[in-house]
């Protein structure tokens, strides 16, 4: 192939409009041929008709059915008692069943005891339960837990609870929302297809499946959905975890009123726009450990790692410069760190020096999470880090992480001091070997660090900043903030990331 034209570039392109007839169709999502979109298959998720007396009681129980109750998530009810008399019905061969529920009758099939009937919104899917499984046989012989022994039969109410596990698996459910203590005994493992969660643990897992196809749903009803999109969902959130910038969002704008110096406002925002970078990052990267890993999604691991590290530290350097300028000092942006002892030494801070120690015999919890955060960041200036799959008795393989000597000295230093290695990743699969599983690492990392630098931002005066006449005054109402959310809001954006 020749290029036939000396001017002609593949870059920067110039496409066609589409049109159709005489009709012009302008920039509509269907003729973007670029557009991204991400369908996700149907996740199928089993619930417990029990959860539906606790919907008036309890507000997250309510919230996680609404979001269940529409496409892309197929869902079910299913209780012993079974569905309630105005349960919407469809007729099958002159038998009624009850629409979006799971039931089961004696089967005249000699190789279930038990029919199954998965009902949907036109059609009744048909299976069965084993009589051989062990799971049932099992159920006779597991320890009756503490809260059933109040019960009138509490080994039936075990096999209740084996039995619902096996339904789930038998029509093929994705996930079982319960609460059935049985089904969360660490030495069992009741489901062999369907994963069992609380209804506080499905929250988050039901939220990142409907974020990562770009569903970010405030509320929702079988018959109505409020979406908030993209950037409004880490917006609220990035607020909601780091409280302690709104003071500093408006003694920065004061100061650009008064001195016409927009640099303390573009900081502010700086650390908002990365602290929400950060928590998309997260949301991507636990959806890649969620696939089968191979090598090229591990390559995508390392490069939201990079992200992650590279925008968690970058909120952290923007609100060092602001210190920076709130107590006069007037560094060189290349000595400004908090991490830089010399640095730290000329905030003469005592609360400031209070939350980081850095170098000293007895470094504090905030030194100890800049230099984990440090570890991962600083690979740009040495060795990458990199990954191994890793397989244990012969399980599903594991995308693990492992960083060169001198980073990894670094962090375990920081981590022995801040918690343990299990809570945050720590693997040693054989004599010598440590790896760092990365779901585990930002599930401590982010959380811990965003609360350390909603620390600091409250510490550092920037009154000052914003004219001697000028007073944070806390409006009384999140209205007032010129918010265009309230708590309930931030309740629900928290609970779908699982940051509550």
């Amino acid at each position: 192939m020749t290029n036939s034209g000396s001017t002609a570039k593949w870059y920067p392109w110039n496409l066609p409009r589409i049109r159709v007839g005489d009709h012009f169709r302008g920039n509509r999502e269907e003729d973007l041929i670029f557009y991204p979109r991400t369908s996700l298959n149907e996740f199928r998720v089993m619930i417990d008709s029990a959860l539906l007396s606790e919907v008036t009681s309890d507000f997250m129980i309510g919230y996680l059915l609404g979001l269940v109750a529409q496409k892309p998530i197929r869902r079910y009810f299913y209780g012993e008692i079974g569905p309630p008399p105005v349960a919407q019905k469809i007729e099958f061969r002159g038998v009624p069943y009850p629409v979006d529920w799971i039931v089961t009758s004696p089967s005249d099939d000699f190789r279930a005891y038990e029919q199954i009937a998965r009902v949907d919104g036109s059609s009744v899917h048909f299976g069965g339960i084993d009589p051989n499984d062990f799971r049932m046989s099992t159920a006779l012989s597991l320890s009756i837990p503490r809260e059933y022994l109040d019960d009138p039969n509490p080994r039936e109410k075990v096999r209740s609870d084996v039995k619902a596990a096996i339904i789930a698996d038998s029509t093929n459910m994705h996930l079982f929302i319960t609460t059935r203590t049985t089904l969360f005994d660490d030495t069992l493992s009741m489901t062999r297809r369907a994963t069992v969660l609380t209804p506080f643990d499905a929250l988050p897992l039901v939220g990142l499946y409907l974020r990562l196809q770009g569903l970010h749903i405030l509320e929702q009803t079988a018959t109505f959905r409020s979406s908030i999109g993209r950037k409004m969902t880490y917006w609220i959130a990035a607020g909601a975890l780091v409280p302690e910038l709104r003071r500093w969002s408006y003694a920065a704008t004061e100061r650009a009123r008064q001195t016409q110096d927009e640099s303390f406002r573009d900081l502010t925002r700086s650390i908002a726009r990365r602290v929400e970078r950060v928590l998309e990052a997260r949301d991507h990267l636990l959806g890649a450990l969620a696939l089968p890993q191979d090598g090229y999604v591990a390559d995508d691991v390392l490069s939201i790692l990079d992200q992650i590290a590279f925008s968690l530290m970058g909120a952290f350097d923007a609100a060092a410069c602001v210190a920076d300028m709130a107590f006069g000092i007037g560094s060189k942006p290349g000595a400004i760190g908090w991490q830089k002892e010399q640095w730290l030494s000329k905030l003469r801070d005592p609360n400031l020096g209070a939350i980081l120690q850095a170098g000293t015999a007895q470094p504090t919890k905030g030194s100890d999470l800049i230099s984990i955060l440090g570890s991962l960041r600083n690979s740009i200036h040495n060795i990458a880090m990199a990954t191994i799959g890793f397989t244990e008795n012969g399980g599903p393989t594991e995308t693990l992480l492992f960083l060169n000597d001198r980073q990894l000295n670094q962090f375990l230093s920081a981590v022995d001091r801040v918690g343990t290695r299990q809570q945050w990743g720590v693997i040693s699969p054989g004599p010598g070997d440590l790896y760092i599983h990365p779901g585990k690492l930002i599930e401590a990392l982010i959380p811990a660090n965003l609360a350390l630098l909603n620390q600091l931002i409250a510490t550092v005066p920037v009154e000052n900043l914003a004219g001697q006449n000028w007073t944070f005054r806390p409006p009384k109402t999140s209205t007032q903030l010129g918010d265009l959310y309230d708590a309930s809001t931030e309740q629900r954006v928290l609970s779908q990331l699982g940051l509550l």
